[in-house]
């Protein structure tokens, strides 16, 4: 795979910081030991001129480099196995209508529970427990699109008593849980859009508050599953005037440093 000349840059400024977000992404070839490096080694810095960056490991043993014994680029990294971790557990906490337990998620993962909560909030921005908040909450609007009615939705989402059900889908999507089983009937939402890190975000507005926020690779994907969500609300363009609120909505988005790593529904 041919590195190009921005990535060759960025590359380099990776490797001159040992960015441990940047192992798995490429390897560094020193042409003056034959040995190539994940970016994070701690091995001596070499000139630049005796550097040249690869994709894969593969590339770099078949230029004719051999494998670094201090930082083995072939294994795993430990930033990436953190990332394997916080996926896993995040798989778990969508699933389980109650949150298991922190000791119960770090054992899992095979790590201390002060580490393993460290970890889990520096790649999603969330304590395991407000995870499992929003992942109940979104498992909640599904369900009030496809059950029959309002209370079996409640049941679905893991909610012990409607009135908790009430309370957690008015304050999270500014509408009422009739109003989303009924695809938004009668209501007036604002759709705006903005750019980010991440991805594309989508956010969908009513006059009580934020009723939506997705997160897609595409403008166009952002706003087709919205408006399928509320397939029977009358959608308006936020524009400008919504700029500025837009802004605060990706820097929400932004807030979990190593989401990169995740896969993209986690991320959203």
């Amino acid at each position: 795979m041919t590195i190009t000349m921005a990535q060759d840059e960025t590359f380099w400024a990776a490797f001159m910081a040992r960015d441990a977000k940047a192992d798995g992404s490429f390897v560094v070839a020193v042409k003056t030991t034959g040995i190539y490096c994940r970016p994070s080694c701690p091995a001596k810095k070499p000139l630049r001129k005796n550097v040249e960056f690869f994709a894969l490991t593969a590339d770099a043993r078949n230029a004719g480099y051999r494998a670094c014994k201090r930082c083995r680029p072939d294994e795993i990294s430990t930033h990436q196995r953190d990332a394997l971790s916080v996926e896993e557990a995040c798989r778990t906490l969508e699933a389980a209508d109650s949150a298991p337990t922190l000791a119960v998620l770090a054992d899992q993962a095979g790590l201390s529970a002060h580490h393993f909560h460290r970890i889990f909030k520096a790649h999603t921005g969330l304590t395991p427990k407000a995870y499992h908040q929003a992942a109940r909450a979104r498992r909640t609007a599904d369900a009030l699109g496809s059950e029959g009615t309002v209370t079996a939705a409640a049941f679905a989402g893991g909610f012990q008593s409607l009135s908790r059900f009430y309370d957690a889908v008015a304050l999270r999507f500014g509408m009422t849980p009739s109003s989303i089983a009924a695809g938004g009937r009668g209501e007036v939402l604002v759709l705006a859009q903005a750019k980010a890190p991440l991805g594309v975000v989508t956010a969908a507005f009513s006059r009580r508050g934020v009723t939506s926020i997705v997160l897609t690779d595409r403008e166009e994907d952002g706003a087709e599953e919205t408006k399928k969500r509320f397939q029977h609300a009358m959608f308006l363009d936020g524009g400008a005037e919504f700029e500025a609120l837009m802004a605060e909505v990706v820097a929400a988005t932004v807030e979990p440093v190593r989401a990169e790593e995740l896969p993209l529904d986690i991320r959203g």
